[in-house]
């Protein structure tokens, strides 16, 4: 009997440890709001518009675009305008580019990039190697390579 009296206060010992545990680990809900910087501040450094009507046009530039940043494209929808890729030159960076219509004139392009599980938008510039994220440079680095990739493939395929 007294074997299954240990037993049971050992499991017992095992599942008080785990709940500890549990009310010790930060629940996801807070780690949203840690960032300094708000949602519209986020949204205006991830997204750019362009003065193109042709949704696959400006696909292809991103595609072009991330190929030339030594991403591998995982998948694109040209439906949904969705285009994700990866990077594993250095550090393991995700992308994902969303392409929407904004108006009769203007498409979008909205670029969230990030390592791991951070989001690489934020104000401030940051350590890479220290906390896996990167300044917000690497977003205008993209747009600045969409923006002339673009503008070779409107050279090439002027809009009728």
């Amino acid at each position: 009997m007294s074997r299954v009296t240990s037993i049971s206060a050992g499991i017992g010992v095992l599942v008080l440890a785990v709940l500890q545990a549990a009310c010790v680990v930060p629940m996801p809900e807070d780690a949203i709001f840690e960032d300094d910087a708000t949602q519209l501040q986020i949204r205006s450094i991830q997204s750019r518009e362009y003065e193109v009507t042709d949704r696959i046009r400006v696909m292809r530039a991103v595609i072009a675009t991330l190929l030339d940043l030594d991403f591998v494209i995982d998948e694109a929808d040209s439906d949904l305008g969705v285009i994700t890729a990866t990077r594993m030159s250095g550090y393991l960076l995700s992308a994902t580019v969303v392409v929407t219509e904004k108006d009769d004139a203007h498409l979008q392009v909205r670029a969230r990039l990030q390592t791991g599980w951070t989001p690489l938008a934020g104000t401030a510039v940051y350590e890479l190697h220290a906390s896996n994220t990167v300044p917000d440079e690497t977003y205008r680095e993209f747009f600045n390579s969409l923006g002339k990739n673009l503008f070779v493939t409107s050279l090439w395929n002027p809009l009728p």
